[in-house]
């Protein structure tokens, strides 16, 4: 068993066989993988449904109508390493494509607030390559995204898009944090003891993610104040 985050609060209404819904209401869909479709709930059957009929769109304002949330100043959107890291010659096309809905959608909801495109990680791992998950090839491969995306979206701001380079103040060979304590599990690519831990072989630049926040604290209080 493992925790299943907030869906642990909801298996209850599947059957725990076949994951069908035990009490469906009139509307409801769900993809039948014996079947291999989508199926909607009539009343008293599941019929199959065509999945482009069903007309699927993203809608920031009902998420956040859904949840009781305010609308946000800000929304951040930044993709990790594994996307891309892997297809040297990837096609972002669809990314942005999906990424204009997003804005779209979230300007929406939130005319005045800001859609914040922030630039992940180009490397992937540290030099030593201790962890076994660090090339040349995957570098370039991150490289090239991030080109892409100042070549897409930089200088946008009228168009609605903020470019911030978050990537950039993470450093996976020195990054280093200021923390109390002694390193502990499962953190044992720390080094160092009380006063300061340092990143050694792990892809994930975990004690030098404070320094990744830094350009999203400048951008929200320079708009902030302005």
């Amino acid at each position: 068993t493992y925790s299943c985050s907030r869906f642990d609060d909801f298996v209850d209404r599947f059957d725990e066989q076949t994951g069908v819904l035990l009490k469906p209401q009139v509307g409801d869909v769900q993809f039948d993988n014996v079947a291999n479709t989508m199926v909607r709930w009539d009343g008293a059957a599941w019929k199959p449904v065509d999945e482009k009929s069903l007309g699927w769109h993203f809608d920031y304002g009902k998420y956040l109508g859904m949840w009781n949330l305010k609308a946000p100043q800000f929304l951040f959107v930044m993709l990790g390493l594994n996307d891309f890291r892997g297809h040297l010659n990837a096609d972002f096309t669809q990314w942005g494509e999906r990424i204009q809905t997003v804005k779209e959608s979230y300007q929406k909801a939130c005319p005045d607030g800001k859609f914040v495109i922030a630039i992940p990680c180009s490397t992937c791992g540290s030099i030593d390559n201790a962890a076994g998950d660090f090339t040349p090839r995957q570098n370039a491969a991150m490289w090239r995204f991030r080109n892409w995306l100042i070549q897409t979206f930089d200088k946008r701001e009228a168009d609605g898009y903020y470019l911030l380079d978050a990537g950039i103040a993470t450093d996976n060979d020195h990054g280093f944090t200021s923390a109390k304590g002694p390193v502990t599990a499962p953190h044992a690519e720390y080094t160092g003891t009380d006063a300061l831990k340092v990143q050694t072989g792990n892809p994930h630049p975990y004690p030098n993610y404070p320094s990744m926040g830094n350009p999203f604290a400048a951008f929200i209080q320079y708009y902030r104040a302005k």
